[in-house]
């Protein structure tokens, strides 16, 4: 489960910027 997050946490800062 935290894995994943941490991959949705990734791409979401990408998207962020």
């Amino acid at each position: 489960m935290e894995k994943r997050l941490r991959k949705i946490w990734k791409v979401l800062e990408l998207t962020w910027i």
